[in-house]
């Protein structure tokens, strides 16, 4: 979902809002799960993510496809649709498809994916930027001069092979008490698998998605979908968004410093890093 601002440049922003709707939050995620059900979408897993928001996680084969065309497009396989709980209503909201693509540096516009979900969920508005990106800005983005962009990933752990890395890495996380397995995400074609991990089970409170959540997520709409982060096992490696980008791309304008600033979060990405190298069986 785009925008136009009267500027030379389309915007985009990370997330959209499908819609608002009166009850409750169970009711909700079962509804949005069997529409996006069936319309064609495969439900990854499901996140509950904090006792008022849960993470519904879909992917298709068409994703699968265009996450395959890209080195590391793993990281885009996937659209997190959020509902968060808000008094007697319930936001419905999602990863914006074009944004992900983007900055995630994917092929393509995935203006075909974002046209399906605005008719499957809806699509009431973009948010999560004032201003939003320009597909240029997006592709090339970080959050400040210095701080890292989409291709200086962390490495978690080498192996020597491949199917090495993915056997090591699948039973790590599921035996993993330092974060959630929310699920797993094979890349057709390609030595990529992708999973989700809800960050809930860290002594560190910098390694907590509720916590995090509590001190950057203060808008009137939510950015549930933000949840849960990533690891890609990819060919002999296991890597991560690092979080100073990863954190950023979802919230682009929170300030350094300040009230729901990066400075209250400061010890995060170390702290998310440590917890994500411990579940796929590394060393902190």
């Amino acid at each position: 979902m785009a925008d136009d601002d009267n500027t030379t440049d389309v915007r985009y922003r990370p997330f959209v809002l499908a819609s608002v709707r009166d009850g409750s939050l169970d009711d909700a995620v079962s509804a949005v799960s069997e529409t996006v059900k069936a319309a064609g979408f495969t439900l990854a897993g499901v996140y509950k993510a904090t006792p008022t928001s849960t993470v519904i996680v879909v992917t298709s084969a068409e994703m699968l496809q265009h996450a395959a065309e890209t080195v590391r497009g793993g990281f885009g396989a996937v659209v997190r649709i959020g509902c968060t709980q808000i008094g007697g209503s319930v936001q419905i909201s999602y990863t914006n498809p074009q944004y992900m693509c983007f900055t995630y540096r994917m092929a393509g516009d995935n203006s075909a994916l974002a046209a399906k979900l605005a008719q499957v969920l809806g699509a009431e508005k973009s948010f999560g930027s004032a201003k939003g990106m320009s597909e240029k800005r997006a592709r090339k983005y970080q959050y400040k001069i210095g701080m890292e962009h989409f291709d200086e990933t962390e490495t978690l752990i080498k192996y020597k092979t491949f199917e090495e890395a993915l056997a090591k890495t699948d039973a790590a996380l599921s035996a993993a008490t330092e974060i959630v397995k929310v699920c797993r995400v094979d890349i057709p074609g390609r030595n990529e698998v992708l999973y989700c991990c809800g960050l809930q089970n860290s002594t560190d409170k910098y390694a907590n998605d509720a916590y995090l959540m509590s001190k950057i997520d203060g808008e009137a709409v939510k950015h549930t979908p933000h949840m849960p982060y990533e690891v890609l096992v990819a060919e002999h490696k296991v890597v991560a968004l690092h979080p100073r980008f990863r954190i950023a791309i979802s919230f682009p304008d929170l300030s350094m410093v300040g009230d729901g600033s990066f400075m209250e979060i400061m010890d995060a990405p170390k702290a998310i890093l440590k917890s994500l190298t411990v579940a796929v069986g590394g060393k902190p």
